[in-house]
């Protein structure tokens, strides 16, 4: 029980250590977007930007909502069945999707050097810290429940 909260602490962390990696990355390779600019809209109005942007911010507001529905839903499954392989995958999963809202961000910042990037970074970052795995969770999945525990003289 120990070493796969541990496993998934690991699998946690890496993801987290991504995350950061993608503002070093902007930080280091693009120039114009840092330091951000405030006075400029949020929502450009020329060369289809504004379409774009209102496109990924919808699949990340997607992304964002399945990320934390499916995990409490397979987590919730991973208990009722006592399998330690439904919650990494909802762990997997649900990171995933976190994850997918600093890579649209990343995106914007590449394509069309979209001021407001550091908001797609910010919110995928902080699904990804909540998503920390529990510990409560491994050892539920893990063990027998009280109801389902019946001694042979029970019979």
């Amino acid at each position: 029980m120990q070493q796969s909260h541990e496993k998934f602490v690991l699998i946690w962390l890496g993801i987290v250590g991504c995350q950061l990696c993608f503002a070093v990355l902007i930080y280091l390779q693009i120039n114009d977007v840092l330091p951000i600019d405030v006075t400029k809209p949020i929502m450009p109005a020329g060369n289809g930007e504004f379409w774009l942007i209102a496109l990924l911010t919808f699949l990340s507001a997607i992304s964002l909502f399945e990320s934390f529905f499916y995990r409490h839903r397979l987590v919730r499954r991973a208990i009722e069945q006592k399998n330690l392989e439904v919650l990494q995958y909802s762990l997997v999963r649900s990171l995933s999707l976190a994850t997918s809202v600093s890579l649209w961000g990343v995106f914007l910042a590449f394509s069309i050097h979209y001021q407001y990037f550091f908001i797609f970074l910010l919110v995928g970052f902080v699904a990804t810290l909540l998503h920390y795995p529990q510990k409560k969770d491994v050892t539920d999945a893990t063990s027998l429940s009280r109801e389902r525990v019946t001694h042979p003289t029970d019979s």
